[in-house]
């Protein structure tokens, strides 16, 4: 259940596959990185995922589903750095009582939060709960932050102030420093100026803060008499001339305010003297723009020359390796999955394998990035891996290819009744061949309706999404056009594709969407919507349908150079001329600017639209035809399952479960991977199982669980992921599926009764 790593990442070229897949690295990266390279990451994943956030948000909100905690406190950071406090809390709150309780309410300590009633509800029950001393402490910091001026933040206060007389001088010390950083300095006084004479970092900081309490005296004094003299000053405490409007080009639009906050940054800032000289000033006048654009919408970008050169970087990155998810467990490093078109399937390996060396070189204990990059290499080069499989008198060795990693992008099954179900990923640059391919194999099984499912797809391709909808509609028909203000109106309608030799197909069709469907998926939703075709199930879709057209910006070419290879990008190797002297080739400055906005054939904007103050003006998206919320594992659930691996120490009993039992009969599980009906008494030794676990799930939830990694085994062998993972997908568990099944085989005329597969629902679908 921790998250999987990904070995041979393939990068597509549209912005939000680009976007998606720079997430998805530095997240593969993270998952097992030491702390202090964690939180480096984290800067990373801050910095991509600020390119566009409502890409981002949706795509990590999925990553976070089974991240490690240590993952998913990094990703409510994230979240809450995106803006996005409601669902970073949803993230944080579940981790608040473990491990990583005091990270967690450092976070919430937030000004942010303070519009999420859910924090609030949560530090109120803490307050009141038999926590241990220093815990409280932490809550009560927490607490007098993030809320506002009610009487739990004023109860928090009195906690703090009433530590300071607690038999414990751990206690003490701590309620001292947490009121000095609130600036309550009086109450701590004492026990800061005891503080003060320890070593350390701590007796630093209660130094620091009995020095901030002396030149906060100072500043109030010196406020007191400025207000008492004239307003018009020529000189300043630093020895240099204050800044006055004679000195700059002033006046109503111009940038004199910039100049003046330059000039008050370079002389008064604890970084001024960094901050000086010409790199200085353009350090800043880049924060200046990065500013601007960010209040125009979310998805304007600046990008500074080394900003863009990463960029670019990104996007040509090639990677090869074996093929595999993977992750380790209990210190020995585990394929998880295998990428079932890559090397290391074709070559026999499977979920729940043991790499124990790379090359001869032991992997037991070692770093994921270290193996991985002993993993990867060039195409067509080779690895020796030794593997061990649960089973086996000893381990294998197994020489493997390396080779570039196609991730399909289109996973697809046939259900009971000629029902073909199909889920999107992404809009890559191949998933409308792929999507095609799907249709025509469902054809020769004599497919009668078909669930094109679009949930937790965040977008990509337009042309792709054009040549999607292509698929299932006449050439011609109008499906979306793009116009704005310095755009004209640019119509994209559907085509002829070869890819089909039968032609678009006809039958009957339903398209799943959620909050988390963006982009491309609006657009193919929304247009089938509109034209009749389709019917859509799910949730409200997430409300992105804006065009960022990238511009270059004059005033910053970067460096002319020779282009060799035609491609209009300096690439490593080329002559260039060293302008600025630093050594090394400087990108030209550029800028993402929303330049047109989307609209579907009927001229309804898919964009949630925004004031220039951020105010959602109106709400974007796709209105589902049938409205159905997702129902997974409650929250409490969530957390009992989190402290059931910690307890286990990384375990995965479930995935053991399945080990153990499924030789003794493979058929029984291959029937279970289809449908248990809910039978916990089906799977062999059950109630024995139960026994071993110490936690407050159901049976109910610990079959589902089982059946999940039953699934995943099931896959393994066919090679063949189902659609959606876990609950998504899984028509006996995913309630969306079971209302998306009942809609198109109502318009199949199928009697859903006559199948026992769907017993759960089919009589509730009349």
């Amino acid at each position: 259940m921790s998250l999987s790593l990904l070995l041979g990442l393939a990068l597509f070229a549209s912005p939000v596959d680009d976007l998606t897949a720079r997430l998805d690295e530095v997240l593969f990266r993270m998952a097992d990185a030491e702390p202090a390279r964690t939180w480096e990451l984290a800067r990373q994943l801050r910095e991509a995922a600020r390119r566009d956030t409502i890409a981002s948000v949706p795509h990590l909100i999925t990553a976070a589903e089974n991240a490690s905690p240590d993952v998913k406190l990094v990703l409510g950071s994230t979240l809450l750095d995106l803006e996005a406090e409601h669902e970073a809390a949803a993230l944080l709150l579940p981790l608040i009582e473990g491990e990583h309780g005091l990270r967690v309410l450092e976070i919430l300590a937030d000004r942010s939060f303070r519009d999420v009633p859910e924090v609030g509800a949560r530090l109120e029950e803490l307050m009141q709960a038999p926590i241990a001393p220093l815990r409280r402490i932490a809550v009560a910091r927490t607490a007098f932050r993030a809320l506002r001026g009610n009487t739990t933040r004023f109860e928090a206060l009195d906690l703090l102030v009433g530590a300071l007389e607690s038999d414990n001088a751990e206690v003490r010390a701590e309620a001292a420093l947490a009121l000095g950083e609130l600036g309550h300095f009086e109450q701590a006084g004492s026990v800061l100026r005891d503080l003060s004479a320890e070593p350390g970092p701590r007796g630093k900081l209660a130094s620091a803060y009995l020095d901030l309490d002396l030149a906060n005296a100072y500043h109030q004094r010196q406020l007191e008499r400025l207000r008492s003299q004239a307003p018009a000053r020529s000189g300043n405490s630093a020895g240099g001339q204050s800044w006055s409007k004679e000195a700059f080009n002033s006046g109503p639009g111009s940038l004199d305010i910039l100049e003046e906050l330059i000039d008050l940054a370079q002389r008064h800032h604890l970084l001024g003297e960094e901050l000086g000289g010409a790199e200085g000033r353009e350090h800043l006048i880049a924060a200046a723009a990065k500013g601007m654009l960010a209040t125009l919408d979310e998805h304007s970008t600046y990008f500074s020359s080394s900003e863009f050169e990463n960029w670019l970087l990104s996007l040509r990155r090639n990677y090869a390796g074996i093929g595999a998810y993977v992750d380790t467990i209990n210190s020995v490093f585990t394929i998880t999955r295998p990428i079932y078109s890559g090397p290391a399937y074709q070559a026999g390996l499977l979920s729940g394998d043991q790499i124990h060396k790379v090359d001869g070189w032991d992997t037991y204990n070692e770093p994921n990035d270290e193996i991985i990059r002993r993993l990867k290499g060039e195409p067509g080069t080779e690895v020796t891996i030794q593997v061990y499989r649960r089973g086996w008198q000893k381990a294998r060795d197994f020489v493997i290819e390396r080779d570039a990693i196609h991730i399909d992008s289109v996973n697809w099954a046939m259900l009971p009744g000629n029902i073909g179900h199909i889920e999107v990923l992404t809009f890559g640059e191949n998933t409308s061949r792929e999507l095609a391919t799907a249709i025509n194999e469902m054809r020769d099984q004599n497919v009668e309706g078909i669930l094109l499912d679009l949930r937790n797809n965040s977008g990509g391709y337009l042309q792709e999404a054009v040549r999607i909808c292509s698929l299932f509609l006449d050439p011609g028909e109008l499906l979306v056009y793009t116009e704005g203000r310095a755009s004209p109106r640019e119509e994209f309608r559907s085509r002829r594709l070869d890819t089909l030799p039968d032609g678009p197909y006809e039958g009957p069709l339903v398209v799943l969407v959620n909050s988390r469907s963006a982009s491309a998926s609006e657009i193919v939703s929304g247009a089938l919507q509109k034209a009749g075709r389709a019917r859509v199930v799910g949730t409200k879709t997430f409300g992105k349908g804006s065009v960022q057209q990238p511009m270059p910006v004059t005033t910053r070419p970067g460096e002319r150079f020779v282009d060799s290879n035609g491609n209009q990008n300096y690439d490593p190797g080329e002559q260039y001329q060293d302008d600025d002297g630093n050594g090394k080739f400087s990108f030209p400055v550029q800028v993402k600017l929303t330049t047109a906005r989307y609209f579907l054939a009927d001229g309804t904007s898919l964009h949630t639209e925004r004031d220039i103050d951020g105010r959602v003006v109106s709400v974007g998206g796709v209105e589902p035809d049938i409205e159905v919320e997702f129902e997974g594992l409650e929250s409490w659930e969530n957390n009992e399952l989190a402290e059931l691996f910690d307890s286990l120490e990384g375990k995965n009993p479930f995935e053991d479960y399945v080990a153990e039992h499924w030789d003794a009969d493979p058929e029984l599980f291959r029937q279970l991977a289809m449908g248990d009906d809910h039978d916990t008494s089906r799977y062999p030794d059950f109630d024995e199982f139960r026994g071993k676990l110490d936690t407050a799930l159901s049976d109910d939830t610990l079959r589902l669980l089982i059946r999940a990694e039953v699934r995943d085994r099931v896959a393994d062998e066919r090679g063949q992921a189902y659609p959606g993972g876990v609950l998504y997908g899984d028509w006996q568990e995913d309630a969306q599926l079971q209302r998306a099944i009942a809609a198109v085989a109502n318009e199949m005329s199928l009697d859903l009764m006559a199948y026992e597969a769907y017993d759960d629902f089919a009589p509730d679908a009349r």
